[in-house]
């Protein structure tokens, strides 16, 4: 015996209205299909262009570091951090305002700079360097030598042989 689920269903004829309206539906589809495709194509020129001004504004700063002009290039590099957060010039722009910081005296804020860059960036070479600087503020800042001290010896044993621990 034949199994008559497998039969071919013939399917009525549509009237001219049913088509019009898929004819429609599709249009509409094919609309948004463009339309995507032209936000995403917008939004990668937007991010490339965002990703410029970011690159511009670091190199700016740099420049200015190393003309020492330090109250400028602060400027700029704060502007960086907090606009930038993911952006890979964060972790330098948060080094050089905290070696400007120290430069002019200010160990309170040159310590809130190091903190934020240990902190952020705790699986990068640069905690080292940072645990050495917040040892340093806190010394020259609040004469706090032992806790400074504590500090030295953890920058020492995250780099062993290293740049901090002939300093500390």
């Amino acid at each position: 015996m034949r199994d008559m689920s497998l039969r071919p269903v013939r399917i009525p004829q549509r009237n001219r209205e049913f088509r019009r309206k898929v004819r429609g539906v599709l249009v509409c589809v094919l609309v948004l299909l463009v339309l995507g495709g032209a936000v995403l194509l917008l939004s990668r020129a937007i991010r490339s262009r965002a990703a410029e001004r970011i690159s511009s504004q670091y190199f700016l700063g740099k420049s200015l570091f190393d003309d020492e002009k330090y109250a400028d290039a602060a400027q700029v590099f704060l502007g960086l951090v907090r606009s930038a957060r993911n952006s890979p010039y964060v972790e330098d722009g948060l080094r050089k305002l905290g070696q400007i910081e120290e430069k002019a005296g200010r160990y309170e804020q040159a310590r809130l700079y190091w903190q934020r860059l240990a902190e952020e960036f705790a699986d990068r070479p640069t905690v080292g360097e940072a645990t050495y600087h917040i040892g340093l503020c806190l010394e020259k800042e609040k004469a706090q030598r032992s806790r400074a001290e504590e500090l030295y010896r953890k920058a020492i044993s995250l780099d062993p042989g290293g740049t901090y621990t002939v300093m500390a």
